[in-house]
């Protein structure tokens, strides 16, 4: 509880000295394309050094730069208060909105004092990525600002190589990017 208390802290710190959101997320995707229908992916979240820094003094108890054991079951237990808002992740299959069925987080990575975390995505229903494509966006919330212009993308497996990543265009009102995964034939 104390660990929370202090990471709240920490980032309202970093929030009030800079006027902006708590946390500075840099996101990604990692899609692994075996078939044309898919129903699992990774999305990633990085830290900035600031987020990164605070989660560390909170969590890292024994200070050796990273986390493990009860170290990082307490950072995922905290990181939970994001998942009724699916992590920050926005799906469409066509025009349609689709809902992940789950979002887990699966790995905690530090390098050169910067945290990030990958998520497993499961959908409830598969999606042919040749018919509809699947697209994409992390859009922010009033304490979590996303680095639109870091989006990182990965798409590997056979298919891979008739698959392509395209930006759609976003209205002006818009504070993110959809990112469109389709393949071809």
């Amino acid at each position: 509880m104390f660990r929370y208390f202090l990471t709240t802290a920490l980032l309202l710190s970093f929030s009030l000295i800079q006027a902006q959101p708590l946390i500075t997320l840099g996101t990604g995707f990692d899609i692994s394309v075996n078939k044309a229908q898919i129903k699992a992916f990774e999305i990633s979240w990085y830290f900035n050094k600031s987020a990164s820094t605070s989660l560390l003094i909170a969590y890292d108890t024994n200070s050796d730069g990273r986390f493990s054991g009860k170290e990082k079951v307490e950072l995922i237990a905290m990181l939970k208060q994001f998942e009724p808002q699916d992590y920050f992740l926005h799906l469409k299959a066509e025009t349609l909105k689709i809902k992940p069925e789950s979002i887990t987080a699966i790995r905690v990575n530090v390098f050169d004092s910067l945290v990030s975390m990958q998520f497993g995505v499961s959908l409830a229903e598969p999606v042919n990525l040749q018919t509809t494509g699947l697209s994409l966006a992390f859009i922010p919330s009033e304490r979590v600002a996303i680095d639109q212009s870091s989006m990182k993308f990965q798409i590997n497996g056979m298919l891979a190589k008739n698959c392509s990543v395209k930006t759609l265009e976003n209205p002006p009102v818009d504070s993110h990017n959809w990112q469109q995964v389709f393949c071809s034939r």
